[in-house]
């Protein structure tokens, strides 16, 4: 693919991830590269966990190349709102009143977008 593939939409990427013709690694990367890029100037991110983001790509790259059944959104590197809780990560929902509150639970939705992830 010689676009930006960081600017496909979640059905083309998801696609094209599901095809094999873009790696969950190579997807990932480009999303953090844009980020990286980009987030200084917008400020759209409170944290990015770069590392875990690859791991998880890994994974989905080795579980898409054992033939795994697939989600829909299978090696797709999503993104969400400080709002969303996730068990043992900070979550301010933007306010520094929540400044270094932890949650102790993951939010359904989150819960259910990594499943549907897989």
């Amino acid at each position: 693919m010689t676009e930006d593939v960081a600017g496909l939409s979640l059905g083309e990427a998801a696609q094209a991830v599901r095809a094999g013709r873009l790696s969950a690694t190579q997807l990932t990367r480009a999303c953090l590269d844009r980020i990286e890029r980009l987030d200084q100037r917008i400020n759209a991110y409170v944290a990015v966990d770069a590392e875990a983001a690859l791991a998880q790509a890994a994974a989905a790259d080795r579980a898409r190349a054992a033939g795994a059944p697939l989600g829909p959104l299978h090696g797709v590197p999503l993104a969400h709102k400080d709002m969303f809780y996730r068990a043992g990560e900070v979550c301010t929902c933007g306010s520094r009143i929540r400044a270094g509150w932890v949650a102790d639970r993951t939010a359904s939705v989150l819960a259910q977008a990594r499943t549907s992830r897989r």
